[in-house]
């Protein structure tokens, strides 16, 4: 792989977790209102690790889902 393929696959990875990242913030943010199942927060932490955690920041504010929770709380 060139440099630029590289760079290439790298963004597309991170524009791909954050969308999911954020999608699944959205979705359990959702499940939460209805009472229903919720994502693990394993795998919404996961999600965060892997290169969404900007995402799951946006998430945290727009949403305001999982703001006041320890393990994802912002400084």
């Amino acid at each position: 792989m060139t440099s630029s393929e590289i760079i290439l696959c790298t963004a597309c990875w991170l524009v791909w977790i954050n969308l999911l990242t954020f999608l699944a913030f959205r979705q359990d943010k959702r499940r939460s209102v209805a009472g229903a199942w919720r994502i693990r927060e394993s795998t919404l932490l996961s999600l965060a690790l892997w290169g969404g955690s900007p995402s799951a920041v946006v998430a945290q504010k727009v949403l305001r889902h999982k703001a006041r929770k320890e393990p994802f709380r912002c400084q």
